[in-house]
């Protein structure tokens, strides 16, 4: 038995905090494009997960087992998509930064 109810508003609230903070910094503009940041892709493996394991667990207690392990794939499924998604995160984590130092017209002077 799980506990169905503590689960919903738990996951209701973990994807509204998800999605304020993609909201937020969707209007950042330090960044050019958000998926190069890897709080992106940790976010959206966590959306991802959320959504689709939410009503296998909302509705295993009315569920019989055998149809909690015919529906529980689906589960797996997204387990893998939030395990792939996180591995993108640490790929673009250990990516060194980017020196996108601007040349200004005078040290352009000095090219002749």
């Amino acid at each position: 038995m799980m506990d169905s109810i503590p689960i919903g508003v738990e996951t209701i609230l973990l994807l509204a905090f998800s999605f304020y903070f993609l909201y937020e910094r969707t209007k950042d503009t330090t960044t050019l494009f958000i998926y190069n940041t890897y709080q992106f892709w940790i976010v959206l493996g966590i959306v991802l997960y959320l959504a689709g394991s939410f009503f296998i667990y909302i509705f295993c207690n009315y569920l019989s087992p055998a149809e909690v392990r015919k529906y529980w794939v689906v589960t797996n499924f997204f387990s893998i998509l939030r395990t792939l998604f996180f591995a993108i995160a640490i790929v673009y984590n250990s990516k060194p930064p980017r020196n996108n130092t601007l040349v200004t017209d005078f040290e352009l002077t000095y090219l002749n």
